[in-house]
């Protein structure tokens, strides 16, 4: 008899808005040719003109075959002096004046055809993917007790020459396996077929001696974030602009506006856009009419009673208390180079939306390095800038607040009356 196979999956409404400006990079070059723009400084715009905005404008019979024949240079100024032909393409605002020699990072864009006007659409979007890397982040946070930075110096540089997390010896990419433990969730398996009504199931040490094999930490570990999946979030609301970015330097205290004399800029979404997606976490219940893959983790019953997290929610527990650490270190970095009391009441405000339940606030994308290492969890370190590794943070000129803020709302929408 087949079975009616339903699965049972915990599904996580997510919604991000930017707390302040956010760049997120992925799935192509993050850096425009100076070939795919045109600066308006009358308009205060930046106009695109890429291959596919070429493409759209041949489709649409503006664009002639043998245009294409002509200089690039002689084509694209042809084509900005076609009337009315930049109500076809993309522009975004500039928040200041710029010349055309800047270097200007991408906005992760996702492509769409639009069937009605029969053009390749560009969407701002934050890939899944790099949702899956915030909650990696977050799993591993949700487990620190303490961390420890240890550096050395040659000729006034400092070098790292160990970290050490919960007195355990780690390397960058070994970090997840060193600290993941096992006996922390109840594990088992199926291995098809039915005892009775019921379903064949078995713990690890029976699955070892039924199936002559073994399944290591590693192996596990992999399993839960393969159990783990996280849509594209798309953008919702908001306005993406391009922004001139300056990069403040912890050691010198010193704001750089260039790099190799070139001025920086940002394509962003601005503080109150909003993008929404979801996460779903394969959540195996041992009941066979929800069974999605033959193996279910649960967090081990600790406390006693009938309660279990399952990973995702132990990821958001993380970032909620990572961003504890990020806060406080970065407005002492910050704090010494600003007057007013601007960035006092912005991280005030970090912090109190970051103790909402059901929320946390974190950083993403072209933000700096504090939010993609551990090194905010050295207390120690953050207190002794001498010791602490030099990094850089991104200020937007406009606003002159770091870059990357996000808050991150979770809604937990239950599975029973799961639809694919």
């Amino acid at each position: 008899m087949v079975m009616d196979i339903k699965p049972s999956v915990d599904i996580y409404d997510i919604e991000i808005e930017a707390i302040s400006p956010i760049s997120v990079g992925g799935g192509e070059e993050s850096i425009y040719e100076s070939y795919e723009y045109f600066i308006n400084s009358d308009e205060g715009k930046i106009y695109f003109v890429t291959i596919d905005d070429l493409l759209n404008l041949y489709n649409m019979g503006i664009v002639k075959e043998e245009d294409f024949d002509s200089e690039y240079d002689k084509f694209i100024d042809k084509i900005l002096q076609m009337p009315d032909v930049k109500k076809y393409l993309r522009s975004i605002k500039l928040t200041s004046k710029a010349d055309n020699k800047l270097r200007l990072y991408k906005f992760a864009k996702a492509k769409e055809i639009n069937l009605e006007k029969q053009i390749l659409e560009e969407k701002p979007v934050i890939f899944g993917s790099t949702l899956k890397g915030l909650l990696r982040t977050g799993y591993l946070a949700n487990k620190i007790k303490k961390c420890e930075y240890q550096f050395s110096r040659s000729n006034n540089r400092l070098k790292l020459e160990n970290a050490k997390v919960n007195n355990i010896k780690v390397f960058d990419n070994k970090v997840h396996q060193e600290l993941f433990n096992i006996s922390d969730y109840d594990i088992s398996l199926n291995l098809g077929g039915t005892v009775g009504e019921e379903e064949y199931w078995v713990t690890l040490e029976e699955y070892k001696e039924k199936a002559k094999n073994n399944l290591t930490d590693t192996d596990i570990l992999n399993a839960i974030f393969r159990n783990i999946v996280c849509s594209d979030l798309e953008f919702k609301n908001g306005e993406v602009a391009a922004e001139k970015v300056v990069k403040f330097n912890r050691k010198n205290k010193k704001f750089k506006a260039t790099i190799e004399g070139i001025p920086l800029y940002f394509e962003v979404a601005q503080s109150g856009s909003k993008f929404a997606g979801e996460v779903r976490y394969k959540n195996n219940t041992e009941n066979y009419d929800k069974q999605l893959s033959i193996i279910s983790i649960q967090n081990r019953n600790q406390n006693g009673e009938d309660t279990f997290l399952n990973p995702v929610e132990e990821c958001f527990n993380g970032l909620k208390k990572m961003s504890r650490y990020i806060i406080k270190a970065e407005y002492k970095i910050l704090k010494e180079a600003f007057s007013d009391n601007r960035l006092e009441e912005f991280y005030r405000m970090l912090e109190e939306e970051n103790e909402k339940e059901d929320q946390f606030v974190f950083k993403i994308g072209y933000s700096g390095i504090l939010a993609k290492t551990l090194m905010a969890f050295d207390e120690k370190n953050v207190e002794n800038n001498d010791s602490y590794l030099p990094y850089t943070i991104n200020i937007t000129e406009s606003t002159k607040l770091p870059m990357g803020w996000i808050k991150v709302i979770h809604k937990d929408r239950s599975n029973d009356e799961y639809e694919t």
